[in-house]
């Protein structure tokens, strides 16, 4: 597990929050969920919100990208996801994943957001991601995104088709900031880190997630980005295309 970066806020006496991005390596040797060992070595980003006080963390959010390692085991996400399903029992039995209405609120109390931080300007730039026509002008046109699945793009028009692939797919779009968190100290760049909800009606066609089923669809993600002089110009996005494609097969059969 290689620390990439934490995003913290807090005290001792509200207790604080912290976003950590990890970098996880390792090689599958053991039999279990994702079956025989291959002996093959995969990595993939985890990132993990948690509310502590009294050196005690008593609510842990965490999204994996699962659509990484599977990829890397063999599978696609929608292969696994089919696979998780016939574990359960089938459609009928097969666990239900968790959203809005399974969602238990934390005690944490979040901090104030000032006028102007990272983490106002970057909640109000994932809002125009799903709720207007967004040109992406707060990117810097240099800006790296790295995406679920070990995807990685390279400038504006990358950071653009990567949210427009999970955008497009969607009607009738709900989408809620849970937390957000920044951090802006001397002689370093200000960063965000924002855990949101989306949910919406899978309506369209597409490469990554198949044939429109009309079904509701529920995602959760937590992202870091780093802004420059000229806006956003790194962003980590984090979200399970394995659990979206369990929800597709299960609503829409």
């Amino acid at each position: 597990m290689l620390g990439e970066d934490v995003i913290w806020n807090g005290n001792d006496d509200t207790g604080y929050h912290s976003s950590h991005r990890i970098l996880s390596k390792g090689t599958h040797l053991g039999d279990g969920s994702y079956g025989k060992p291959s002996g093959k070595n995969i990595y993939y980003r985890v990132i993990a919100d948690c509310a502590c006080k009294n050196n005690q963390v008593y609510d842990e959010w965490i999204v994996r990208d699962q659509g990484a390692m599977v990829r890397q085991l063999g599978y696609s996400p929608k292969e696994f996801a089919q696979k998780i399903i016939e574990s359960e029992g089938g459609i009928n039995k097969a666990k239900n994943l968790f959203d809005s209405k399974s969602d238990k609120k934390s005690n944490y109390k979040p901090m104030s957001v000032k006028l102007n931080s990272a983490g106002e300007k970057y909640s109000n730039i994932l809002k125009n991601i799903f709720l207007s026509e967004y040109e992406f002008k707060d990117y810097d046109r240099s800006s790296n995104i790295f995406w679920p699945g070990n995807k990685v793009g390279h400038g504006r028009e990358d950071v653009m088709s990567l949210w427009n692939s999970l955008k497009n797919i969607l009607s009738n779009i709900k989408f809620s900031i849970e937390h957000i968190g920044y951090l802006e100290e001397p002689d370093k760049n200000p960063k965000a880190s924002i855990r949101w909800f989306l949910e919406g009606k899978h309506v369209n066609e597409s490469k990554e997630y198949g044939k429109e089923t009309n079904s509701n669809l529920f995602i959760m993600g937590i992202n870091h980005a780093e802004f420059g002089h000229y806006g956003i110009n790194k962003e980590w996005v984090l979200f399970d295309e394995v659990a979206i494609w369990k929800q597709i097969l299960m609503k829409g059969n």
